[in-house]
Protein backbone atom coordinates (compact mmCIF):
# COMPACT_ATOMS: atom_id res chain seq x y z
CA UNK A 1 0.00 0.00 0.00
CA UNK A 2 1.42 3.34 -1.03
CA UNK A 3 2.06 5.95 1.65
CA UNK A 4 -1.10 8.05 1.94
CA UNK A 5 -0.97 11.80 1.64
CA UNK A 6 -2.38 14.22 4.19
CA UNK A 7 -5.28 15.06 1.89
CA UNK A 8 -6.34 11.51 1.14
CA UNK A 9 -5.39 9.49 4.21
CA UNK A 10 -8.85 9.30 5.72
CA UNK A 11 -11.97 10.31 3.86
CA UNK A 12 -15.40 9.09 2.84
CA UNK A 13 -17.45 9.55 -0.29
CA UNK A 14 -21.05 8.68 -0.99
CA UNK A 15 -21.53 6.18 -3.83
CA UNK A 16 -25.27 5.61 -3.67
CA UNK A 17 -27.92 7.05 -1.36
CA UNK A 18 -31.31 5.35 -1.22
CA UNK A 19 -34.04 5.13 1.38
CA UNK A 20 -33.34 1.41 1.81
CA UNK A 21 -29.55 1.57 1.91
CA UNK A 22 -26.54 3.81 1.49
CA UNK A 23 -23.21 2.86 -0.06
CA UNK A 24 -19.98 4.62 0.84
CA UNK A 25 -16.34 4.34 -0.04
CA UNK A 26 -14.36 4.83 3.16
CA UNK A 27 -10.92 5.72 1.83
CA UNK A 28 -7.94 4.82 3.97
CA UNK A 29 -4.82 5.93 2.15
CA UNK A 30 -4.88 4.05 -1.16
CA UNK A 31 -7.30 1.46 0.21
CA UNK A 32 -11.07 1.66 -0.14
CA UNK A 33 -13.46 -0.07 2.25
CA UNK A 34 -16.77 -0.69 0.47
CA UNK A 35 -19.27 0.15 3.21
CA UNK A 36 -22.98 -0.63 3.17
CA UNK A 37 -25.39 0.98 5.65
CA UNK A 38 -28.90 -0.45 5.88
CA UNK A 39 -31.76 -1.52 8.12
CA UNK A 40 -33.48 -3.63 5.47
CA UNK A 41 -33.34 -7.42 6.08
CA UNK A 42 -33.38 -8.34 2.37
CA UNK A 43 -30.32 -6.20 1.68
CA UNK A 44 -28.51 -7.65 4.70
CA UNK A 45 -29.35 -11.13 3.41
CA UNK A 46 -27.72 -10.34 0.08
CA UNK A 47 -24.53 -8.94 1.65
CA UNK A 48 -24.11 -11.78 4.12
CA UNK A 49 -24.81 -14.34 1.40
CA UNK A 50 -21.91 -12.99 -0.63
CA UNK A 51 -19.52 -12.89 2.30
CA UNK A 52 -20.40 -16.49 3.17
CA UNK A 53 -20.25 -17.75 -0.40
CA UNK A 54 -17.30 -20.06 0.33
CA UNK A 55 -17.99 -21.79 3.63
CA UNK A 56 -15.16 -24.26 3.11
CA UNK A 57 -12.79 -21.51 4.28
CA UNK A 58 -12.48 -20.03 7.74
CA UNK A 59 -13.08 -16.29 7.70
CA UNK A 60 -11.86 -13.62 10.11
CA UNK A 61 -14.45 -10.86 10.67
CA UNK A 62 -14.02 -7.67 12.67
CA UNK A 63 -17.09 -7.10 14.85
CA UNK A 64 -18.28 -3.98 16.64
CA UNK A 65 -21.38 -2.12 17.82
CA UNK A 66 -22.30 1.50 18.41
CA UNK A 67 -24.81 2.86 20.87
CA UNK A 68 -26.21 6.15 22.08
CA UNK A 69 -25.18 7.17 25.57
CA UNK A 70 -28.06 8.01 27.91
CA UNK A 71 -25.93 10.59 29.62
CA UNK A 72 -22.39 11.84 30.02
CA UNK A 73 -21.96 9.38 32.90
CA UNK A 74 -21.64 6.62 30.34
CA UNK A 75 -24.90 4.75 30.89
CA UNK A 76 -25.65 2.82 27.73
CA UNK A 77 -28.86 1.85 26.01
CA UNK A 78 -29.21 -1.06 23.63
CA UNK A 79 -26.86 -1.28 20.61
CA UNK A 80 -27.97 0.90 17.73
CA UNK A 81 -25.74 -0.57 15.02
CA UNK A 82 -23.87 -3.78 14.34
CA UNK A 83 -20.77 -3.69 12.15
CA UNK A 84 -18.91 -6.43 10.26
CA UNK A 85 -15.61 -5.85 8.47
CA UNK A 86 -13.79 -8.47 6.44
CA UNK A 87 -11.82 -8.94 3.24
CA UNK A 88 -13.38 -10.59 0.21
CA UNK A 89 -10.62 -12.07 -1.91
CA UNK A 90 -11.63 -15.55 -3.00
CA UNK A 91 -11.50 -16.05 -6.78
CA UNK A 92 -14.81 -16.86 -8.38
CA UNK A 93 -16.93 -15.78 -5.42
CA UNK A 94 -20.23 -13.94 -5.74
CA UNK A 95 -20.19 -10.18 -5.45
CA UNK A 96 -22.79 -8.05 -3.73
CA UNK A 97 -25.13 -6.92 -6.49
CA UNK A 98 -25.57 -3.42 -5.03
CA UNK A 99 -21.84 -2.88 -4.67
CA UNK A 100 -20.78 -0.43 -7.35
CA UNK A 101 -17.85 -2.01 -9.16
CA UNK A 102 -17.84 -5.19 -7.06
CA UNK A 103 -14.51 -6.94 -6.89
CA UNK A 104 -12.33 -8.17 -4.07
CA UNK A 105 -11.22 -6.04 -1.16
CA UNK A 106 -12.33 -4.69 2.17
CA UNK A 107 -16.07 -4.90 2.84
CA UNK A 108 -18.02 -3.45 5.74
CA UNK A 109 -21.67 -3.78 6.73
CA UNK A 110 -23.26 -1.31 9.16
CA UNK A 111 -26.64 -2.76 10.15
CA UNK A 112 -29.10 -0.42 11.89
CA UNK A 113 -31.37 -2.02 14.49
CA UNK A 114 -33.79 0.92 14.26
CA UNK A 115 -37.37 -0.13 13.41
CA UNK A 116 -36.19 -3.74 13.32
CA UNK A 117 -38.91 -5.99 14.71
CA UNK A 118 -36.77 -9.05 14.19
CA UNK A 119 -33.05 -9.43 13.48
CA UNK A 120 -32.53 -10.87 9.98
CA UNK A 121 -31.97 -14.62 10.06
CA UNK A 122 -28.91 -14.16 7.88
CA UNK A 123 -27.21 -12.25 10.72
CA UNK A 124 -28.20 -14.97 13.20
CA UNK A 125 -26.69 -17.59 10.89
CA UNK A 126 -23.59 -15.51 10.18
CA UNK A 127 -22.79 -15.02 13.86
CA UNK A 128 -23.39 -18.72 14.45
CA UNK A 129 -21.42 -19.94 11.43
CA UNK A 130 -18.84 -22.67 11.94
CA UNK A 131 -16.69 -21.06 9.26
CA UNK A 132 -16.40 -17.63 10.90
CA UNK A 133 -14.25 -16.27 13.71
CA UNK A 134 -15.43 -12.89 15.00
CA UNK A 135 -12.84 -10.62 16.59
CA UNK A 136 -13.06 -7.44 18.64
CA UNK A 137 -11.07 -5.60 21.26
CA UNK A 138 -14.17 -5.48 23.49
CA UNK A 139 -15.77 -8.79 22.62
CA UNK A 140 -17.12 -9.62 26.09
CA UNK A 141 -19.10 -6.39 26.21
CA UNK A 142 -20.35 -6.76 22.63
CA UNK A 143 -21.37 -10.38 23.10
CA UNK A 144 -23.24 -9.59 26.32
CA UNK A 145 -25.10 -6.64 24.78
CA UNK A 146 -26.13 -8.55 21.66
CA UNK A 147 -27.40 -11.43 23.76
CA UNK A 148 -29.17 -9.18 26.27
CA UNK A 149 -31.03 -7.01 23.79
CA UNK A 150 -31.38 -9.13 20.65
CA UNK A 151 -30.85 -12.73 21.81
CA UNK A 152 -27.92 -13.00 19.39
CA UNK A 153 -25.17 -15.49 20.06
CA UNK A 154 -21.64 -15.24 18.68
CA UNK A 155 -20.53 -18.84 18.21
CA UNK A 156 -16.79 -18.21 17.86
CA UNK A 157 -15.87 -14.91 19.54
CA UNK A 158 -12.27 -13.82 20.05
CA UNK A 159 -11.31 -10.93 22.32
CA UNK A 160 -7.98 -9.87 20.87
CA UNK A 161 -7.11 -7.98 24.06
CA UNK A 162 -6.44 -11.39 25.58
CA UNK A 163 -3.49 -11.87 23.23
CA UNK A 164 -2.14 -8.46 22.28
CA UNK A 165 -2.27 -4.92 23.59
CA UNK A 166 -4.43 -3.01 21.17
CA UNK A 167 -3.18 0.48 20.39
CA UNK A 168 -6.32 2.56 20.30
CA UNK A 169 -6.34 5.75 18.24
CA UNK A 170 -7.82 8.97 19.52
CA UNK A 171 -11.47 9.14 18.48
CA UNK A 172 -13.82 12.13 18.54
CA UNK A 173 -16.22 12.06 21.50
CA UNK A 174 -18.77 14.13 19.59
CA UNK A 175 -19.17 11.29 17.08
CA UNK A 176 -19.02 8.54 19.70
CA UNK A 177 -21.78 10.23 21.73
CA UNK A 178 -23.89 11.22 18.74
CA UNK A 179 -27.38 9.96 17.90
CA UNK A 180 -26.84 6.45 16.55
CA UNK A 181 -30.58 5.74 16.55
CA UNK A 182 -31.47 8.17 13.80
CA UNK A 183 -32.78 6.78 10.53
CA UNK A 184 -29.92 8.03 8.37
CA UNK A 185 -26.38 8.10 9.73
CA UNK A 186 -24.22 10.98 8.60
CA UNK A 187 -20.85 10.36 6.90
CA UNK A 188 -18.81 10.99 10.05
CA UNK A 189 -20.76 8.27 11.85
CA UNK A 190 -20.38 5.84 8.96
CA UNK A 191 -16.63 6.39 8.85
CA UNK A 192 -16.37 6.00 12.63
CA UNK A 193 -18.38 2.76 12.64
CA UNK A 194 -16.48 1.30 9.69
CA UNK A 195 -13.04 2.02 11.12
CA UNK A 196 -13.98 0.59 14.53
CA UNK A 197 -14.68 -2.79 12.93
CA UNK A 198 -11.67 -2.44 10.62
CA UNK A 199 -9.33 -1.95 13.59
CA UNK A 200 -10.41 -5.27 15.11
CA UNK A 201 -9.97 -7.09 11.80
CA UNK A 202 -6.53 -5.62 11.21
CA UNK A 203 -5.29 -6.34 14.73
CA UNK A 204 -6.35 -9.98 14.45
CA UNK A 205 -4.77 -10.30 11.00
CA UNK A 206 -1.53 -8.77 12.26
CA UNK A 207 -1.43 -11.15 15.22
CA UNK A 208 -1.95 -14.19 13.01
CA UNK A 209 0.60 -13.13 10.39
CA UNK A 210 3.18 -12.20 13.06
CA UNK A 211 2.87 -15.36 15.08
CA UNK A 212 2.11 -17.91 12.39
CA UNK A 213 3.26 -16.34 9.17
CA UNK A 214 1.82 -17.19 5.78
CA UNK A 215 1.26 -20.92 6.01
CA UNK A 216 -0.96 -23.70 4.77
CA UNK A 217 -4.13 -24.29 6.73
CA UNK A 218 -5.54 -27.79 7.08
CA UNK A 219 -9.30 -27.37 7.01
CA UNK A 220 -9.88 -30.94 8.13
CA UNK A 221 -9.38 -29.48 11.61
CA UNK A 222 -12.41 -28.31 13.53
CA UNK A 223 -12.93 -24.58 13.94
CA UNK A 224 -12.29 -25.04 17.66
CA UNK A 225 -8.90 -26.49 16.84
CA UNK A 226 -8.22 -23.72 14.35
CA UNK A 227 -8.96 -20.91 16.82
CA UNK A 228 -6.84 -22.66 19.42
CA UNK A 229 -3.96 -22.81 16.96
CA UNK A 230 -4.29 -19.27 15.67
CA UNK A 231 -4.92 -17.52 18.95
CA UNK A 232 -3.02 -19.68 21.43
CA UNK A 233 -6.00 -21.03 23.37
CA UNK A 234 -4.16 -24.23 24.22
CA UNK A 235 -1.02 -25.40 25.96
CA UNK A 236 2.03 -23.85 24.18
CA UNK A 237 3.94 -27.15 24.10
CA UNK A 238 0.98 -28.97 22.59
CA UNK A 239 0.53 -26.20 20.04
CA UNK A 240 4.21 -26.43 19.09
CA UNK A 241 4.02 -30.20 18.73
CA UNK A 242 0.90 -29.87 16.55
CA UNK A 243 2.57 -27.19 14.43
CA UNK A 244 5.70 -29.30 13.90
CA UNK A 245 3.56 -32.32 13.05
CA UNK A 246 1.53 -30.30 10.55
CA UNK A 247 4.69 -28.96 8.91
CA UNK A 248 5.95 -32.52 8.44
CA UNK A 249 2.61 -33.56 6.97
CA UNK A 250 2.73 -30.58 4.60
CA UNK A 251 5.91 -31.88 3.02
CA UNK A 252 4.54 -35.41 2.63
CA UNK A 253 0.91 -34.76 1.74
CA UNK A 254 0.76 -31.34 0.17
CA UNK A 255 -2.29 -32.19 -1.92
CA UNK A 256 -4.43 -32.90 1.16
CA UNK A 257 -4.88 -29.26 2.03
CA UNK A 258 -7.99 -27.42 0.94
CA UNK A 259 -6.69 -23.90 1.29
CA UNK A 260 -3.14 -22.77 0.61
CA UNK A 261 -1.47 -19.54 1.52
CA UNK A 262 1.48 -19.00 -0.75
CA UNK A 263 3.51 -16.56 -2.79
CA UNK A 264 2.06 -18.14 -5.92
CA UNK A 265 -1.53 -18.40 -7.07
CA UNK A 266 -2.69 -21.26 -9.24
CA UNK A 267 -6.08 -22.43 -10.48
CA UNK A 268 -8.11 -20.40 -7.98
CA UNK A 269 -7.34 -22.78 -5.10
CA UNK A 270 -6.07 -20.10 -2.77
CA UNK A 271 -7.93 -18.31 -0.04
CA UNK A 272 -5.31 -15.81 1.11
CA UNK A 273 -2.42 -14.40 -0.86
CA UNK A 274 0.30 -11.91 -0.09
CA UNK A 275 -0.75 -9.57 -2.88
CA UNK A 276 -3.89 -9.05 -4.88
CA UNK A 277 -4.03 -6.87 -7.94
CA UNK A 278 -7.64 -5.97 -7.24
CA UNK A 279 -7.10 -4.10 -3.99
CA UNK A 280 -4.46 -2.62 -1.70
CA UNK A 281 -3.92 -4.07 1.75
CA UNK A 282 -3.85 -1.68 4.66
CA UNK A 283 -0.54 -1.56 6.50
CA UNK A 284 -0.78 -2.03 10.24
CA UNK A 285 1.28 1.09 10.88
CA UNK A 286 -1.34 3.09 9.01
CA UNK A 287 -3.99 1.65 11.32
CA UNK A 288 -1.94 2.56 14.37
CA UNK A 289 -1.53 6.13 13.11
CA UNK A 290 -5.29 6.48 12.65
CA UNK A 291 -6.67 9.94 13.26
CA UNK A 292 -10.08 11.46 12.74
CA UNK A 293 -9.74 14.87 11.09
CA UNK A 294 -13.01 16.65 10.29
CA UNK A 295 -14.52 15.97 6.89
CA UNK A 296 -13.86 18.56 4.24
Amino acid sequence: MASPTADTKYSIRSVKYRDSHQLYDVVFGSTTIKTLVTRKPEIVDSWVGCMRSRDDNINIIGLDIEWRCKSLTGDHTRPSTLQFCTVQRSPGTKYFSLDEGGGNGYKCLVFQFKDCDKVPQSIVNYLGSKSCVFVSERMTYIKDKLEEHYKLDVAYPIDINQFIKVRKPEKPTNVRNSDWDKSYLDPTQVRYACLDALMSYEEASRFISTNKGLRKVNHRLSLDGMTQYLFGETDPEIAMEEENKEEEEEEEEEDDFDVIVSDEVEDGDYDMVEEDEDFDMISHQDVYDLEYPPLK
